[in-house]
């Protein structure tokens, strides 16, 4: 599913946060941080910031660390050369993570989430979990933006930077404690009294740390930000102007980072995120298809308007002929999966199989973070459909599944592909 949020966040440049429930704020961290906890520790979000490199004035958001339930789980940082890295760690197997190759596939299926990566440098990392939360990941000049779908079953059960969602900005500031603090809180007082006290410790971190480095490495307790944007002498105020209007972000960014293109950046990011509320469709996608034995499902793109078709190996027929559209809503339009028939020399055929179920939220809310800063823009009242992806391996059969896009070929799953 291709997600991008106007659920309650939207980041941009330095960590400029705005919760779920649309109140806007700035936060400096240095460190790893609760982004979103929802129901109960079920859904975790962590997001790890760094100081900007070429500037000590502010942070970016630099990596992600992501899991439902008990999914596998998914990390994602940022990379001079490749933009963006994602590794995943298959659930039970310790704190051994794998480096995806998108070099190899651009979809890859794991055990309750699959994770896309096509044109990574304008597009970025798409994560798309089973129960209908989905994330997009990008980056530009090393900050990383997060654009998050929450389903409406998180509503009112949810902590972290992201706040408490449930229509009532004035609670949004929940800390770990439980102690509401006021929505009138100044940018440093709630650096230290908010922001800092969802700091995670090392025990909680689902994150991928690069062999010598650990929680410690990426955490500075002492580190001092701007709170409020000066007049940076380096830069021509009348471009900030021009730049930025009267978007207090992209000033923000302009004067702490010194760069006309990280702040122009934030700009761009806050206009895809309205086009991408506006226009719901182009980031829902279709679930995997399962292929039938002794054959595949050929898939042109998994966005609204692919069409699906089947074939079967040499020496077998389709028990009969069926293409498959992905809809606007996420779902495949009706109709059983064929299987591949033998001929008279005895092959049977497997039953056939349905295509996936829809998951309806109500009134979804979308969170995006982008240029290393969380905004959350607040909830749109629509219904989007998302989809829940097919009947989930047992463990003992689950493997990394690959499977291609343009012109998709999913072969088989018992085959290793998606």
């Amino acid at each position: 599913m291709r997600f991008l949020q106007p659920f309650n966040t939207l980041g941009s440049g330095d960590p400029h946060i705005s919760t779920l429930d649309s109140t806007t704020y700035t936060f400096n961290g240095h460190g790893e941080f609760t982004l979103l906890n929802a129901l109960n520790d079920i859904f975790i979000l962590q997001a790890r910031a760094a100081p900007l490199v070429g500037t000590s004035d502010a942070t970016v958001f630099v990596a992600m660390a992501v899991r439902f339930g008990d999914s596998d789980v998914i990390h994602v940082q940022t990379n001079e050369r490749r933009v963006l890295d994602v590794y995943v760690r298959l659930a039970g197997d310790g704190q051994n993570f794998t480096r995806i190759e998108f070099d190899q596939a651009s979809r890859w299926s794991y055990s309750g989430v699959s994770v896309t990566g096509r044109n990574i440098t304008s597009d970025g990392i798409i994560v798309s979990f089973d129960g209908g939360v989905g994330l997009n990941i990008k980056a530009f000049e090393g900050a990383m933006s997060i654009f998050l779908v929450a389903p409406d079953s998180f509503r009112g059960l949810t902590q972290g930077l992201m706040g408490t969602w449930n229509g009532n900005a004035s609670d949004d500031f929940l800390t770990p404690q439980g102690s509401i603090l006021s929505p009138d809180l100044t940018t440093e007082q709630l650096h230290y009294q908010f922001g800092l006290l969802w700091e995670i410790g090392a025990a909680k971190s689902v994150f991928y740390y690069e062999p010598g480095k650990d929680h410690e490495f990426h955490t500075n307790r002492h580190y001092i930000p701007v709170f409020e944007p000066v007049a940076n002498p380096s830069v021509d105020q009348s471009l900030v102007v021009e730049v930025c209007g009267t978007n207090p972000f992209c000033i923000f960014d302009y004067q702490t980072t010194g760069s006309q293109s990280f702040a122009q950046n934030t700009v761009k990011s806050l206009v895809q995120y309205q086009q991408a509320v506006d226009n719901r469709a182009s980031f829902v996608s279709c679930p995997s298809l399962p292929a039938p034995a002794k054959g595949r499902a050929i898939v042109a793109t998994y966005k609204a308007g692919g069409v699906a078709r089947f074939v079967c190996d040499a020496s077998f027929e389709l028990s009969h002929v069926v293409n498959l559209t992905c809809q606007s809503n996420g779902t495949w339009s009706h109709g059983d999966i064929p299987t591949c028939m033998g001929d008279a020399s005895g092959q049977t055929k497997t039953t056939p199989s349905r295509t996936g179920t829809p998951l309806v939220l109500s009134r979804p809310a979308i969170i995006g973070i982008y240029g290393g800063t969380v905004i959350p823009i607040g909830v749109i009242v629509l219904v989007v459909i998302l989809i829940c992806r097919p009947k989930k391996r047992p463990p003992s059969s689950r493997k990394v599944n690959p499977s291609t896009d343009q012109a998709e070929v999913q072969e088989n799953p018992k085959n290793g592909h998606a």
